[in-house]
């Protein structure tokens, strides 16, 4: 979570709107509700207390008839959130509430508990109009305990907080996955492209979130997958011959000082052909360079047919042809080029016969290190040049001085 909501990050930010506009809404749902409340509670109180003063003054009424007046004013209980007074037409107080404001007054000196004065005085205190009561000639007036009615608003405050705080918190985790859920397949496309930037293309990435987002990455993985193809067949070819197919010269390098390298390592031998096509320079005067192309990739074809699976056969340059042959003793690679050299004197050439010389080395009896063997096998395939052409010679020596040309 601490990843999600650090700060300045596209899930924090969606997360503090949705929560801002939670707390706005709900701060403006809790004033309107209160206030509503309020007056809802004040309206109600007035309604209940007016209903109770009318009751009472039916009650007054029917006890004591409605042209006789109590000796003195009732005094009546407290009510909640009520405060009420009975009078007659002439104003004199006939019954009232403990918390009626003339309550106190009564029976004090100056004025008796029934005096008009202290009804004017109640009504003056009170803030409210007398109401005639139906079916009698007595009025009565009623008030709202505001105190009581903010007490119960205070309480009503408190617990609505607390669940306000409650809904908050579920809202903010509520947020929180939203912002997850809509936001993790946004995180998957950035770590795609970081990669993908980086050169990196041996990825897919996953296809979640919405129909639209999953034919997004659905896009950009298909995207990645026909650079990650096209970058392997550069490779493949950056590799490789363009005429031939064979290994480059480049390639040939590479993996022979990986095969001595390993060689060297497991103790086991690794041997080196160097194969030229004799003649071939008249071959390319006398019939043409196209006529020499395909000399050359049919002698390369004869190569690969006469190795096994795991040697590899290259174009080393020219008319030049490599093969390295991992595993193999100086006997074991003569009879493979011995092979080699025989497949293609007896093959049925269309112009001319084509024959080869070949030149063997091993490593690690006749050189130490992948130069020096390839220097070896060199030296050797001129011997077999200088020997008439169209044989093998393991190297043994330094050449003898002869003819050396193709």
């Amino acid at each position: 979570m601490q990843r999600w909501l650090r700060p300045g990050s596209v899930a924090a930010q969606v997360t503090l709107v949705v929560l801002g506009i939670l707390v706005l809404m709900g701060g403006l749902n809790w004033s309107l509700a209160g206030y509503a409340l309020r007056r809802i509670l004040l309206q109600d109180a007035n309604d209940d207390c007016l209903q109770l003063a009318r009751a009472v003054a039916v009650a007054l009424a029917a006890r004591s008839g409605e042209a006789s007046v109590p000796p003195s004013p009732v005094r009546l209980g407290q009510f909640a959130r009520c405060r009420l007074a009975v009078v007659d037409a002439a104003g004199r107080l006939l019954a009232f509430s403990q918390d009626w404001p003339a309550a106190g007054e009564a029976g004090e000196g100056g004025a008796a508990a029934g005096d008009p004065r202290v009804a004017g005085a109640a009504t003056a205190t009170a803030g409210s109009e007398p109401r005639p009561v139906a079916g009698t000639d007595l009025y009565v007036l009623t008030g709202v305990d505001e105190a009581e009615v903010r007490r119960f608003l205070r309480d009503f405050n408190r617990r609505t907080l607390a669940v306000s705080a409650a809904s908050l918190a579920l809202a903010l985790v509520a947020s929180w996955l939203l912002a997850r859920r809509i936001l993790q397949p946004v995180r998957d496309l950035v770590r795609g492209l970081r990669s993908v930037a980086r050169g990196e293309f041996d990825l897919e990435l996953p296809a979640r979130g919405g129909e639209e987002w999953r034919h997004l990455i659905g896009t950009f993985n298909r995207m990645v997958a026909e650079v990650r193809a096209y970058n392997r067949d550069l490779e493949r070819r950056a590799r490789l011959d363009a005429l031939t197919g064979l290994l480059n010269r480049g390639s040939l390098e590479e993996e022979l000082e990986w095969a001595v390298r390993r060689a060297g390592r497991r103790g086991e031998p690794v041997s080196v052909l160097m194969v030229d096509i004799d003649q071939f320079k008249a071959y390319n005067d006398e019939f043409g360079h196209q006529a020499g192309d395909e000399v050359l990739r049919t002698c390369a074809a004869a190569l690969k047919e006469a190795v096994r699976e795991r040697d590899l056969v290259g174009r080393y340059g020219g008319e030049e042809l490599m093969v390295i042959l991992p595993g193999a003793d100086c006997a074991e690679a003569a009879a493979v080029a011995e092979r080699i050299r025989a497949s293609v004197a007896g093959r049925p050439w269309p112009r001319r016969p084509v024959t080869l010389s070949v030149g063997v080395a091993c490593f690690p009896r006749q050189a130490d290190r992948a130069a020096l063997l390839v220097a070896r096998a060199d030296e050797a395939l001129y011997a077999a040049k200088a020997r008439g052409r169209n044989t093998v010679v393991v190297w043994g020596g330094p050449a003898p001085d002869g003819d050396g040309s193709s």
